[in-house]
């Protein structure tokens, strides 16, 4: 049996949410228009997938878990966080080195904290 890790994260509008993740580097696994509904990513062996909400709600968050996506850069660091700042996402403190490499955070359209980290292969 083969498995695969899919992180599926709701979004209120595709067309903001598409973008701003294609920004920090993901392509889509299907190019073309972007699907309302559902429109996915592949990282790795795994997939990031967002799924639109049409007319309902983002689920409530229980306040046990907090999902936060490490993404890998698709450049440098500065060039990924320069096209954020150039789309005025909400970032946090700017570029930071905890000893692990570099790394800024940046909120996704529905406010959804995405840690962004330097590719170091």
């Amino acid at each position: 049996m083969s498995t695969q890790l899919m992180i599926v994260v709701y979004a209120r509008d595709m067309n903001e949410s598409v973008p701003f993740y294609e920004t920090l580097g993901l392509e889509r696994s299907q190019p073309g228009e972007i699907d309302e509904m559902w429109n996915e990513f592949a990282m790795g062996d795994g997939a990031l997938a967002l799924h639109g909400l049409g007319s309902g709600d983002l689920p409530v968050s229980t306040g046990r878990v907090q999902v936060n996506i490490n993404v890998l850069a698709d450049g440098t660091l500065d060039t990924v966080l320069a096209r954020c700042k150039d789309r005025d996402y909400d970032i946090g403190a700017g570029i930071g080195d905890q000893g692990f490499g570099r790394f800024f955070w940046v909120r996704d359209p529905d406010g959804l904290p995405v840690q962004v980290n330097e590719r170091t292969e």
